[in-house]
């Protein structure tokens, strides 16, 4: 390939990658494939292409990303971008009820920030005070509780799929029949709709 067509074409995907950002907005959901041997179990039990997920945070203009992954925490969207599953895009959705209260969010998150990441998967999992949360029973309940879901909410967990696996995952304590929430249930809840693939 010319090298002068080479860089049109890098101009162009540049443009066209930051003109997608700049239709992000404080509150859409990320969700995310990433590889690592629990996130293809989590594929795999919720047939998903998705095993991460965050929510879209922005300070002074900067397009952020809150997530609960090690800790609650909230990094760049390039640095979220770079963890995508090789050939994989994160999928970008909007809650339709847009009514919520965006300074009422921004401030729950902050609460939030470095509390611990539960690989327990255990709904109303504490370490000491704090509340240890995973990525999408985080995002679940930040926006929760300014009733915005009609269809979404806490399933029982079965894992039920490759259940020697989990079992290993959770050294015998798995909890089947317990409290969850995945990235697949907002991916297919009828209370998002899509907006853009990055």
């Amino acid at each position: 390939m010319p090298i002068f067509l080479a860089i049109i074409i890098s101009i162009f995907g540049a443009v066209k990658s930051q003109a997608n950002i700049s239709k992000l907005q404080v509150g859409d959901i990320i969700l995310q494939p990433l590889n690592c041997w629990s996130c293809g179990l989590i594929e795999a039990q919720e047939n998903s292409e998705f095993s991460h997920m965050g929510i879209i945070y922005k300070v002074e203009g900067e397009v952020l990303v809150a997530e609960a992954l090690n800790k609650v925490r909230v990094l760049s969207l390039k640095e979220f971008l770079k963890r995508n599953k090789k050939g994989r895009k994160a999928k970008v959705i909007r809650i339709k009820n847009q009514k919520f209260n965006t300074r009422l969010m921004l401030e729950h998150i902050n609460e939030l920030i470095g509390h611990p990441y539960d690989n327990a998967f255990r709904w109303d999992n504490y370490v000491g005070e704090k509340e240890s949360m995973y990525c999408s029973e985080f995002v679940y309940k930040i926006l929760v509780n300014q009733n915005l879901f009609k269809t979404l909410s806490p399933k029982r967990m079965t894992f039920n799929i490759n259940p020697e696996a989990w079992d290993r995952y959770f050294h015998g304590n798995t909890p089947r029949g317990e409290l969850g929430i995945s990235p697949e249930d907002f991916n297919k809840s009828s209370d998002f709709y899509d907006i853009l693939f990055l």
